[in-house]
């Protein structure tokens, strides 16, 4: 609503001098300082000491920063490093500094994770993974647990709380997490032979390679020979000299040695 322009001008102002006196401007001193960006070097000592929980700003209690190294101590059969790393804002990371390659350097084969959890936005905190975690056959959902646990942290009012709470339900869910199922066997197109039907066809073929040798060998051995025909004189018919003009046969069997 636009009021008309001629309307009187009144002279009461919100700010009445006796309740809001004036006075000097603030100096820059009274307003805190940002807190300064972390440094490459920083980070590199966050992630090379092996402590499960860094405040280089000291962004959180004695008293906070207690409970969450106890929430944060790994266990013995622990699948995974877990690092977190508290600030009071997420800040611009230095362009040079590489997360994964540090984890990498400093760990090596064994599974590690850095979690950079800003205070004042649980929900834009940041997860990095070593290759050594990334490239397993079923990584570590850790981004799906960080997320799960700042939508419950960001009910809480205190920045400490919100701390304690997102790292505890962190660990629990890491620790709880269920084996990875085994990968599915693969189907093989050929039926695989049996040990039976295997040693029979190995003996059938052992003995058709025996008879062809024991056959070669017996034709080799077995060269034409002359046959000699035994003396066999025919014996007279009703003691006639001859034969009445027909012609007497003999039978011979050959028999083969």
């Amino acid at each position: 609503m636009a009021l008309p322009v001629d309307a009187p001008r009144s002279g009461a102002s919100l700010f009445p001098a006796d309740l809001w006196p004036p006075g000097p401007p603030p100096s820059r001193e009274s307003f805190p300082d940002p807190p300064a960006p972390l440094t490459a070097a920083e980070l590199d000592a966050c992630i090379s000491s092996g402590d499960c929980f860094s405040d280089p700003r000291n962004a959180v209690s004695a008293i906070t920063a207690a409970r969450l190294v106890s929430a944060l101590r790994p266990s013995p059969d622990a699948p995974l490093t877990l690092l977190w790393l508290a600030v009071p804002a997420l800040p611009n990371l230095p362009a040079a500094w590489n997360p994964e390659a540090a984890l990498d350097r400093h760990y090596g084969p064994k599974p590690a994770a850095l979690i950079l959890s800003s205070l004042d936005s649980p929900d834009r905190s940041l997860v990095f993974l070593s290759p050594a975690a990334a490239n397993r056959t079923h990584p570590f959902p850790l981004d799906r647990l960080l997320a799960n646990a700042a939508r419950r942290a960001v009910q809480l009012d205190s920045p400490d709380a919100r701390a304690v709470l997102m790292a505890m339900d962190v660990q629990h869910a890491l620790a709880t997490l269920p084996p990875p199922a085994p990968p599915a066997p693969v189907a093989s197109t050929a039926a695989p032979a049996r040990p039976r039907d295997l040693r029979l066809l190995i003996a059938s073929s052992l003995v058709a390679i025996a008879s062809a040798i024991w056959w070669l060998l017996r034709r080799l051995t077995r060269a034409p020979r002359p046959i000699l025909l035994p003396d066999s004189p025919a014996a007279p018919r009703l003691s006639a000299p001859y034969c009445g003009g027909h012609g007497a046969s003999v039978r011979f069997h050959l028999r083969r040695r």
